[in-house]
């Protein structure tokens, strides 16, 4: 290789190309790892506003869509970089305050564009979160703009989300919402500055979940601070709400992210974390245990999510 980008690369190969051109010298590239006399080096790391606006849109030109693992071929895109909230401790946005996002129109037109061009129908909204008011524009204007599609996407409990915002939502195509609760304790929610109280958590699994919306919450286990009383809530919430949750995702053990105010002082995080691996385990298989139902789903709940983390599928065996 020539060079190694670092962060996002939109900003980056532009300097690169630049540079091939003869028109900067690479050491005033930044973001960038390269090789120069056989020794290596490191240029200046720097967040740089990307204009996302100014992007053109998604290119899925030159893939093989008819070779993809099922019948309907789902479009990853995205309209934001970083995350609106960006305060979660354990989370690389929390030392990313860069956060942009698209305005609704452009981000409309981008998917109206792959639409008409590819046929698209099925979108799978890879933001790390979007904020409840824009989803609401966006679900006007692909209401108004009479668009058929269906995405999924990322989103936060925000107390925000109503019943009439998720409707719209639905009525506009939402399929699938991936929420971030990591803690039904309040206490922990509080500490690792979420955002968000698991009442309003609640409300929001069971207005979405009446609207038809299919429910995948996030858990982390290992957070700093967590106790086994934290883990006892987290069971005692799903008990209380498992007819509004169609999936979980359990994570065990904290990672220390790169930029994330828990990496930035590791040290004293790692002597905040009192739970166990073993401890961990018990307490997910109990969780996965409160969420399983009894229907004729060849893979339990718990097989799939666990499989989700190291298994691939073989095309034409599902």
């Amino acid at each position: 290789f020539d060079t190694i980008s670092i962060n996002d690369s939109y900003n980056t190969v532009i300097d690169l190309t630049k540079y091939i051109r003869n028109e900067i010298p690479i050491e005033e590239i930044e973001n960038i790892i390269y090789c120069k006399n056989g020794k290596i080096i490191q240029t200046k790391i720097k967040h740089k506003k990307r204009y996302i606006a100014q992007y053109p849109y998604s290119s899925f030109t030159g893939y093989k869509l008819k070779d993809y693992l099922f019948k309907d071929v789902i479009f990853p895109i995205r309209a934001s970089y970083s995350c609106y909230w960006g305060n979660c401790i354990y989370c690389r946005c929390s030392g990313d305050k860069n956060f942009e996002i698209m305005p609704v129109e452009r981000f409309v037109n981008e998917i109206e564009y792959l639409v008409n061009k590819y046929n698209a129908k099925y979108f799978y909204f890879w933001d790390n979160a979007l904020p409840p008011n824009y989803l609401k524009e966006f679900s006007i204007l692909i209401q108004k703009k009479k668009l058929d599609i269906r995405y999924s996407v990322y989103a936060r409990f925000e107390n925000e989300f109503s019943y009439k915002i998720l409707k719209q939502m639905k009525d506009s195509g939402c399929l699938q919402i991936y929420w971030g609760l990591e803690s039904a304790s309040q206490r922990l929610l509080d500490y690792v500055n979420k955002g968000i109280t698991s009442k309003t958590a609640a409300r929001i699994l069971k207005d979405s979940k009446k609207l038809g919306i299919y429910n995948f919450v996030y858990f982390i286990l290992g957070l700093p601070t967590e106790t086994e009383n934290d883990l006892k809530l987290n069971c005692i919430f799903i008990e209380k709400n498992k007819e509004y949750i169609d999936m979980l995702r359990i994570v065990t053990g904290i990672l220390f992210i790169p930029n994330s105010i828990m990496s930035n002082n590791s040290e004293y995080y790692k002597r905040e974390i009192k739970t166990d691996n073993k401890k961990m385990n018990i307490y997910k298989n109990k969780m996965f245990d409160l969420i399983e139902k009894n229907d004729n789903t060849p893979l339990s709940y718990k097989q799939i999510t666990n499989m989700a983390e190291y298994f691939y599928i073989d095309k034409g065996k599902i």
